[in-house]
């Protein structure tokens, strides 16, 4: 039972590497494409979301994989319907318990850096909509205040909530 809850954990924990190593390569193409010049900038924009596709069927994969392992992992003794890693780890015995720590710590630390990639993207994606925001109401005129707060008609544009909404 030790070697196939041990094969089973690492399985799991190289599919979700995979899946967070494409999800990283996606995000850094993304930031990279908001700093090419705007002739090519559509082009690097096409690119890097061309993969979306790919990645959003890779994690509905990683999903059919997750309950796999669970359902696999209950077969194989390990009690609960929360069934983690870490509670498989923990009964492992032998040099296989710190092959499979390390292989989860690597995931750990993906998933880290890919939460980090995201914040910056979030934060591009706002920045630049926020300059899209304010410049169609440069073109529209509607800059100033439309007097729907005030009787006087005095709005900060900052009032305004922005035409795209951004959870994060």
């Amino acid at each position: 039972m030790n070697d196939q809850l041990a094969t089973l954990c690492l399985n799991h924990l190289r599919s979700e590497e995979t899946l967070l190593k494409s999800s990283l390569s996606i995000a850094k193409a993304i930031q990279d494409a908001f700093g090419v010049p705007a002739a090519a900038g559509l082009d690097a924009f096409a690119a890097a979301l061309g993969r979306h596709r790919e990645l959003t069927g890779m994690f509905s994969e990683i999903q059919r994989q997750r309950r796999q392992f669970v359902e696999s992992a209950i077969k194989l003794g390990v009690p609960g319907k929360t069934v983690t890693i870490a509670s498989a780890q923990a009964h492992l015995t032998g040099p296989i318990q710190g092959t499979v720590a390390e292989a989860a710590n690597r995931v750990l630390g993906l998933a880290r850096e890919l939460t980090a990639a995201n914040f910056v993207l979030s934060v591009h994606v706002r920045v630049h909509l926020n300059a899209y925001r304010r410049i169609l109401r440069d073109l529209t005129n509607t800059k100033d205040s439309s007097g729907r707060y005030s009787r006087a008609g005095h709005t900060e544009t900052l009032e305004y909530r922005p035409l795209l909404q951004i959870n994060g």
